[in-house]
């Protein structure tokens, strides 16, 4: 018996010319979830920086015109590749604001998959994920002027112009638009599959991998947050973390952006616990998010300053941390102490901090969700696997996870994104686990190369190159040292050169002479100046499993050999 004719209906959006224009956004559910609340009049960020607060109007009216000047700086053919759907990738340097949320919302409008860069990297480190990604374009807050002139500059000297522009000179035709003058394309759903955002991290060698999420990321992703913590268009995020990592972007962005949230943002500068503190206690925020460290120094501000002030000094704050409906937080291990802490100051019966876990290649895989039992939780566990999460534990102990979210793979970089999985596809995440019933909890890193310093994953191999590089290191080892505050220090122990005076090698200069190549969090607050060649195993490798607890023993403080870098502005 013969089979049926295949049956294919025409596709409409083949026969007629593209809905384009001016105000006609892709047809995508993140830019109808964000014209709806434009509809609605909704507060989309309000930026301490800038002074401003601004609606989702606003947002798109200045993400289409930002988009429109984009178009006529780059060639046509970009823009003739960029309609088709081929992969592009734009660069954004800015930190958390306004202008940083125009400039991802017209990246992606634009139909490029964007690339958000940390603003604290000096011009030689941007240019690489620049290069990597083979950008067609930069955008820029009007605060980062200088740092992306000197990318422009570099790229120049290696043949290589790029299109730039700065976000606040196109933010010009909000004002003009009703939420009616924007229309949706009625064209086909943009590719869910293809590139939607590039987080770069740090590997075991060499230099950062590029992690690509796809599209689905910025609206399935988000919505996979929102569920999990009951966001609402009413809710208010207090931002105060970098929005260039999986926590400040995938947690803290995209998420309040399509519930219609508010994201109020305090990224510029160095984390100030005070200013936390007074902001929380005027009110009017519901949500707060941070890494371990934001915590443990928001504590300590706490005990030190406002726990011996006057009783109704000291309520006003207490009252303004029992509004808050809920602490999230994320990037490395929660120290017992500050969960505590915090779930006592609330003591209203509210939770304390929910914790997750993740990381760039497999976003919110595992939390502690809005309707979890906090008496009944086990200490210390990141919380249980999301909707549609799949993992295990093999036979060495390391956690495996498989997940409808997780990243498509490393940038241009196939032998890195094999390397990432055992040979059934299972991402290898590098961390000790176990489980307990549905509660997984994390119990330590699988390699000693991985240093989780202050939120940020480091890879210990790149801050080694940068040190061999200097004329006065002969050798050197860097490693994760326990430690409250950052969780992990990134501590160096160093040969000095023959001839050289090993005594004037200081943890200050070692610093600044990495500086040139290496952003803040990654340059190292230990350091050890040691005679003779490091210990090593059979294989000629540092032992540093054995080289870490000889050298920075529980006690380092105490151990006069051990050079501290201290600073109250530290960055995370």
């Amino acid at each position: 018996m013969a089979s049926p004719p295949s049956i294919k209906s025409p596709d409409r959006s083949r026969i007629f010319p593209p809905h384009e224009g001016q105000n006609v956004l892709p047809n995508s559910p993140f830019f109808t979830k964000l014209l709806r609340h434009a509809h609605r009049g909704r507060l989309a960020i309000r930026d301490h920086l800038l002074g401003v607060e601004k609606t989702y109007l606003d947002l798109l009216g200045d993400a289409l015109s930002l988009r429109s000047a984009l178009e006529k700086r780059l060639d046509p053919s970009v823009v003739r590749r960029l309609r088709r759907g081929d992969e592009l990738y734009i660069g954004v340097l800015a930190a958390g604001g306004y202008e940083f949320a125009v400039a991802m919302v017209a990246a992606l409008a634009i139909g490029a998959a964007v690339v958000p860069m940390s603003v604290a990297n000096p011009p030689e480190e941007v240019v690489y994920f620049v290069n990597k990604s083979r950008q067609i374009a930069i955008l820029s807050s009007s605060s980062t002027t200088g740092l992306a002139q000197s990318v422009l500059s570099l790229r120049r000297e290696q043949g290589q112009p790029l299109a730039h522009l700065t976000v606040s000179d196109a933010m010009t035709s909000s004002s003009r638009l009703q939420p009616r003058d924007i229309v949706i394309s009625c064209d086909r759903y943009l590719d869910d599959n293809t590139a939607g955002v590039v987080i770069f991290t740090s590997g075991t060698t060499g230099k950062p991998k590029g992690s690509v999420l796809r599209r689905a990321y910025i609206h399935e992703a988000a919505l996979n947050v929102v569920e999990g913590y009951d966001i609402t268009h009413k809710d208010v995020l207090l931002h105060t973390l970098p929005v260039h990592h999986a926590t400040g972007l995938g947690t803290s962005f995209f998420p309040w952006m399509v519930s219609g949230a508010c994201i109020e943002f305090k990224t510029h500068g160095s984390f100030d616990p005070a200013w936390v503190w007074r902001r929380i206690r005027e009110g009017g925020i519901t949500v707060f998010s941070g890494v371990p460290t934001m915590y443990l120094r928001l504590m300590w501000h706490y005990n030190k300053e406002l726990a011996n002030l006057p009783d109704a000094k000291k309520d006003a704050y207490t009252a303004g941390v029992r509004a808050l409906r809920c602490l999230l937080c994320g990037s490395s291990a929660l120290q017992q102490p500050v969960q505590n802490f915090w779930t006592s100051l609330r003591d209203n019966g509210k939770p304390g901090i929910f914790v997750r876990y993740g990381s760039s290649e497999v976003p919110g895989c595992i939390r502690v969700s809005a309707d979890a039992d906090f008496p009944r939780l086990p200490g210390n566990s990141v919380g249980s696997p999301t909707a549609g999460v799949d993992v295990k534990i093999n036979s060495e102990r390391e956690l495996l996870i498989k997940s409808p979210l997780m990243f498509s793979g490393y940038l241009l970089d196939e032998a890195a994104t094999v390397a990432a999985h055992d040979e059934l596809g299972w991402f290898k995440t590098g961390d000790i686990a176990r489980q307990e019933g549905p509660y997984i909890f994390i119990v330590g890193r699988a390699s000693v190369d991985i240093i989780k310093s202050g939120g940020y994953k480091i890879g210990a191999p790149e801050v080694e190159q940068a040190c061999l590089k200097l004329p006065n290191v002969r050798e050197v080892s860097v490693l994760g040292v326990d430690d409250e505050e950052f969780g992990q220090r990134v501590a160096a122990v160093v040969l000095p050169t023959a001839g050289s005076n090993g005594s004037s090698l200081r943890i200050d200069r070692l610093r600044e002479d990495l500086r040139q190549t290496l952003p803040a969090y990654k340059l190292p607050t230990l350091l050890r100046v040691v005679d003779g060649e490091l210990p090593k195993g059979e294989t000629g490798k540092v032992q540093k499993k054995i080289l870490g607890p000889q050298l920075f023993p529980s006690s380092w403080q105490e151990d006069s050999r051990v050079q501290v870098w201290r600073s109250t502005k530290a960055r995370l």
